[in-house]
């Protein structure tokens, strides 16, 4: 089955988009102290949703990279 890249590159394109957002004011706040929510920091909330969607998006790019072999197996 021939996969098309379009997928692939939406998974690295999405990758990038998410390490660049991790260092953003919108993660990082400018000028607060202590934002937080429910009891803990703003950061450490934002910064657990990007790691997560980094595992998402990395998961979807396994079942879409272009080289994969459908019909690889083990030869054990």
């Amino acid at each position: 089955m021939a996969r098309k890249p379009f997928a692939w590159r939406l998974c690295v394109a999405a990758t990038i988009v998410l390490c660049i957002l991790s260092y953003t004011p919108l993660v990082i706040p400018a000028g607060v102290s202590t934002p937080t929510l429910w009891g803990l920091p703003r950061t450490l909330w934002l910064g657990l949703l990007v790691y997560v969607a980094i595992v998402a998006v990395t998961f979807v790019a396994t079942r879409v990279h272009p080289d994969i072999d459908d019909d690889e197996g083990d030869d054990a």
